[in-house]
This record gives structure tokens, C-alpha cells and sequence, in this order.
């Protein structure tokens, strides 16, 4: 039997962990095979926000060994829109969703021409 030698990494895409041959022993790929990946935090900020009739699925997260959070808006198509930047805290990004619904509307997270869907 041969043992596998890739693993799915943090974005969904292999990476290869090692040249067929140079996992020596059993204990070195258990080793390999106990790496866990980081849970993911959900901060209590996250949630559905409803205004002037749009819907939209607020979600600020961080890895459990990480400070900075992420923020996503989902809206009703599913389509989703990620932040570059990650901020300090988690009030910190749901505050960033305020101002951009405060100074953009909460239409600019509808799909516009821009969007290009993916295949299905």
C-alpha cells in the first residue's frame, strides 16, 4: 500500500507534503496526518442584516490561532463579497459593513453587471 502524499490545504487546493520515499516511518506520517487545520471563530456580530428590502448574511470570522478577523457579505443570489484588508477586531470589521451600508447603500452588495457567475 502506498501512502498518500497530498493534502488538501487551508484553500481547498492540493499541496504536496512530501517526494514518494521520503516519509520514513509510520510515526513520521502520523506526525503529518495529526496536523489539524485551525477551527474557525464565528464572531456573535455575524448575522442577517434587512434594510430597504435587501437581505443580506453578515459573517465575520477568524482561525482560532489568528487576532484579525475577516468579513463577508453574502447576499440573496449567494454571491459573495470578502474584504482584502482583515481588522483588529470584530467590531471593528461589522462597524466597516455599517459605513459602507451608511455611505454606498446596502444595494451595492446586489448582483450587477460586473458579477460574473461561476459555471454550475
Amino acid at each position: 500500500m502506498t501512502l498518500c502524499e497530498l493534502r488538501l490545504g487551508r484553500n481547498g487546493g492540493w499541496k504536496q507534503i512530501g517526494i514518494p520515499g521520503q516519509i520514513r516511518s509510520e510515526f513520521e506520517w502520523k506526525t503529518i496526518m495529526d496536523q489539524r487545520e485551525p477551527n474557525l471563530i464565528h464572531s456573535g456580530l455575524s448575522q442577517t442584516v434587512t434594510k430597504d428590502g435587501v437581505t443580506v448574511e453578515v459573517s465575520i470570522v477568524r482561525l482560532e490561532n489568528e487576532t484579525s478577523w475577516s468579513l463577508e457579505v453574502v447576499n440573496s443570489s449567494g454571491t459573495s463579497i470578502v474584504w482584502d484588508d482583515l481588522f483588529p477586531s470584530d467590531e471593528d470589521a461589522f462597524a466597516e459593513f455599517q459605513r459602507t451600508v451608511a455611505d454606498e447603500g446596502i444595494r451595492t452588495f446586489l448582483d450587477g453587471r460586473k458579477v460574473i457567475p461561476f459555471r454550475r
